[in-house]
């Protein structure tokens, strides 16, 4: 298996790509928030990625039940926020602050967004290093 050290470095990479491509997608800004008051939290970068790296890595190394419990927390903190892509083209002139029962909007197409825990977004980018690499060889 992995040593610790490689683990480390590993979900340390992940992390970097994760932050890197939620810096330049102006759609992830929940996500983007999520990472930088954690960032805020945790104090130093270096010092968050290490907090995330030894919280998954100890777990990977450890029996099942710990990891379930990490798994378990992964899916319980998993929602989804939508908001509307488009309206329908009648209401599309109308601007208005308050709901009013005259001025109904329809909203043509929604937008979804996931929202996990950080530990999710960075075992679903380790998922795509090495599962996503091999999808793609084939």
């Amino acid at each position: 298996m992995f040593e610790y050290k490689d683990i480390m470095e590993l979900i340390s990479i992940a992390y970097k790509k994760l932050k890197a491509s939620v810096n330049f997608d102006k759609t992830q800004a929940f996500l983007r928030h999520k990472i930088v008051v954690d960032e805020e939290f945790a104090g130093e970068e270096e010092k968050h990625v290490l907090r995330i790296s030894k919280t998954i890595s100890d777990l990977i190394d450890k029996d099942e039940k710990e990891w379930n419990e990490l798994s378990n927390m992964i899916l319980e903190g998993i929602s989804i926020h939508s908001f509307p892509k488009s309206i329908v083209e009648e209401s599309k002139n109308i601007i208005f602050n308050k709901k009013s029962k005259k001025n109904k909007v329809e909203i043509e197409k929604w937008q979804h967004f996931i929202d996990l825990p950080l530990e999710g977004h960075i075992l679903g980018v380790v998922w795509t290093m090495f599962i996503g690499k091999a999808l793609v060889k084939h």
